[in-house]
């Protein structure tokens, strides 16, 4: 009977071990004879097993929020954010995640209004990054510029800032703009591939070519990017040489219309000699017999009362007055 009560008592998970190893006596119990765990897995066997976060303040749920960012599980944390805000209210922090997460999962409008209510406070140049973003993703990369200058006061020493900027700059074809962000980005921070790439670009765009090539060796960019970075400065090139093409006349050419497809190149020497030609060849003879050359206007007398005229004396204003 004691025996019993003895074996009763026993742990059930050392009475499992027993079974599963085939040992029937004390020492098997107590784990004589049991084959030895490797190093790694005794490692992972007494690893404490990983506790879910706790989420009992607004702090611990903002950080909660932030960590699935980082993982870009953009939608998993909107839907965070809407428990977040419902529990404890909206705050300039929580605003600025969910605005962060409505750029990325394809809301601008929405995500730019939330950065619009954060400029002037504390997240000042943080919302003004994001609207640079959302330009940026729109194609107004003049616009993006000016808003992480904007940005780059409250922070001037952000690698990932400055080199957006710099790629901004670069897409508004302002390459003297450009150099100094991306210089600073890829110094700042020289394990960074994405400043290493948009430098690169600065350099060919800017006639680089063989420092562009060296300066992609010492930082170890795969033969991939560099094909990649020498395909897209050829592209923005041929881009930027098309739209030269396209640009209307510069002042002092004037276009031969007695020959096509020729054009004569003159400067005139005044605006005024250049505007009386042009004056000549627009107005047509016929109606030059009914409109009498003025006088100067000191010399020019006061007209006298009259009832009915055959046509109406034109006001004297200046060129280009709307009045």
């Amino acid at each position: 009977m004691t025996n019993k009560n003895q074996v009763l008592r026993l742990p059930l998970a050392a009475l499992a071990v027993a079974v599963l190893s085939g040992c029937s006596g004390m020492g098997g119990l107590m784990g004589q004879g049991q084959p030895a765990l490797s190093p790694a897995a005794k490692a992972a066997a007494e690893m404490p097993l990983e506790k879910e976060p706790v989420v009992n303040t607004q702090e611990t749920y903002l950080a909660l929020v932030r960590q699935m960012q980082a993982k870009s599980l953009w939608y998993a944390s909107v839907a965070h954010l809407d428990a977040l805000d419902r529990q404890w209210g909206a705050s300039a922090e929580s605003r600025l995640l969910r605005a962060d997460a409505l750029r990325q999962v394809g809301q601008p409008e929405a995500a730019a209004a939330l950065y619009q209510s954060l400029l002037g406070g504390a997240h000042d140049g943080v919302a003004r990054y994001g609207l640079g973003r959302v330009a940026a993703e729109q194609g107004d990369f003049g616009m993006a510029a000016q808003q992480m200058e904007l940005a780059r006061r409250s922070n001037p020493v952000n690698p990932r800032l400055l080199t957006d900027l710099g790629y901004a700059y670069l897409r508004a074809h302002d390459l003297n703009a450009a150099r100094i962000p991306l210089m600073q980005a890829a110094q700042l921070s020289p394990e960074d591939a994405q400043a290493n790439v948009n430098l690169s670009l600065f350099m060919m765009l800017s006639g680089q070519t063989p420092q562009a090539e060296e300066f992609m060796r010492q930082r170890k960019l795969d033969a991939r990017t560099q094909q990649a970075v020498r395909e897209q400065a050829g592209a923005w090139q041929q881009d930027a040489a098309q739209a030269r093409k396209a640009e209307p006349l510069p002042t002092g050419q004037v276009v031969n219309l007695s020959a096509a497809g020729k054009t004569v190149y003159a400067e005139p020497a005044s605006a005024a000699s250049a505007a009386a030609p042009a004056a000549k060849i627009a107005e047509p003879a016929v109606l030059k017999k009914n409109i009498p050359e003025p006088e100067p206007a000191a010399m020019m007398p006061l007209p006298a009362p009259r009832e009915t005229s055959s046509a109406p004396e034109a006001a004297a204003r200046p060129l280009g007055s709307s009045q």
